[in-house]
């Protein structure tokens, strides 16, 4: 049974206003460790501690038990003890740290768990006390569940933890990509850049200490994945790199616009295929009007920028009934005050159970595989595809979905 205590998006401003569909037994959501774990792993270069009870790390050993390591990178836990949870567990922590620099560690970054966030462990004093001790690089990340709705925060905040690894470089003509999608116009925004003379580099796929460190030889940092934002606003107050995101925005005119910042920025003319894209676009978008204007639809999907998507369509004229929202940015007030300005109010929650939503109101379209019977549904593996591209193509393409799927029901 859904649960019927959803509130309104004009009620909620953040993860605690966000509740689970379902108010019975429900597998729950990701711990964020678990993804954190996930992505430091992957990095060349680095090592982990995890900072928990036997649980945590013990469920840890299963992120890291499949790793094939011939770096030297180690990937450990420190489990707490009784004495730890009632006198404080940063003599050990300190402790650990020396043991794994001693090994040859050369960049640590230690994982807090719920319960040394319970008991007020401080992983920035830990980190000023041990720093001078060891060679070894430290920093730290606080993932405690109750603070989180799931596996969100586990890439987001330890890719920008990963930002105090970097030192100031001497800057050169370099952008540098933050994220791992493709499609022909990323590519195509790519070899303009080149073309003017900078040098690209791509923070994604397979990523390395040395090469997190060298972002700050770049001169702009352009982010086209979710999960690198946080680093980017990090780099940017630290030294002073600014950044355009990419990721968050759908309508041709706002793309448009990003654009022209990059071009801006960079002191670079306009791309004459982007610029040809733009006009093309447009006149779909228009086109779309007509069609989607008053068109219910839900958002159940768990591959989109929910809030940010929601927004976009609402100023096309269409009417969000439910949003699912697993982790509440804080770019997301932004979205949510937009989708209000439409004169939208509608019902979020966190989707738990594999299971249809059930609306009191009658739904044409679902973006994502939950739906309400008889409704039809752009599907999470068409979604997954769309969400590879950016730009004037990822919006073209979620356009010519939805435009199909409606048409179909005329």
């Amino acid at each position: 049974m859904m649960n019927s205590k959803l509130k309104r998006l004009s009620k909620v401003k953040g993860n605690k206003g966000v509740l689970f569909t379902n108010m019975g037994a429900t597998p729950g959501c990701h711990c964020p460790m678990h993804t954190s774990l996930a992505t430091l792993v992957r990095v060349k270069g680095l090592s982990s501690l995890v900072i928990g009870m036997p649980e945590c790390c013990y469920y840890s050993r299963f992120v890291t038990s499949h790793i094939k390591n011939n770096s030297g990178d180690r990937h450990l836990t420190y489990t707490l003890s009784d004495n730890d949870i009632v006198f404080g567990c940063a003599k050990g922590i300190a402790e650990a740290l020396i043991h794994m620099d001693q090994a040859g560690a050369k960049v640590i970054v230690m994982i807090f768990t719920c319960l040394p966030s319970l008991i007020g462990e401080d992983p920035k004093a830990i980190v000023e006390e041990i720093q001078d001790k060891i060679s070894a690089k430290v920093v730290s990340v606080e993932l405690p569940h109750y603070k989180t709705n799931g596996y969100l925060s586990g890439y987001n905040l330890s890719l920008e933890a990963l930002a105090q690894v970097c030192s100031k470089r001497e800057s050169r003509k370099r952008v540098n990509f933050l994220g791992s999608p493709g499609g022909e116009e990323l590519e195509t925004l790519k070899m303009h850049i080149k073309f003017q003379g900078y040098e690209i580099e791509t923070l994604g796929f397979g990523l390395n200490v040395e090469a997190i460190e060298s972002i700050t030889e770049g001169v702009v940092n352009i982010v086209v994945e979710e999960k690198y934002l946080g680093f980017a606003k990090t780099i940017e107050e630290k030294w002073n790199i600014p950044f355009v995101s990419i990721w968050d925005v759908y309508s041709i005119e706002s793309i448009y616009e990003v654009y022209q910042e990059i071009y801006s920025l960079l002191k670079i003319n306009e791309s004459d295929s982007l610029k040809k894209a733009y006009s093309e676009y447009r006149v779909h978008e228009e086109n779309c009007i007509d069609l989607m204007r008053d068109t219910k639809f839900l958002m159940t999907s768990r591959e989109t920028n929910t809030l940010q998507l929601c927004a976009y369509l609402c100023g096309l004229g269409m009417k969000p009934l439910f949003l699912h929202v697993e982790e509440w940015m804080d770019i997301g007030e932004v979205s949510r005050i937009k989708i209000l300005d439409t004169g939208n109010d509608p019902l979020i929650g966190y989707i738990t159970n594999r299971e249809n939503i059930s609306l009191d109101e009658d739904t044409v379209l679902s973006i994502g595989d939950y739906r309400p019977l008889g409704s039809r549904s752009l599907s999470e593996a068409a979604i997954r595809k769309i969400q590879r591209g950016i730009g004037f193509e990822r919006t073209h393409a979620f356009l010519e979905h939805i435009e199909s799927i409606l048409m179909k029901e005329e």
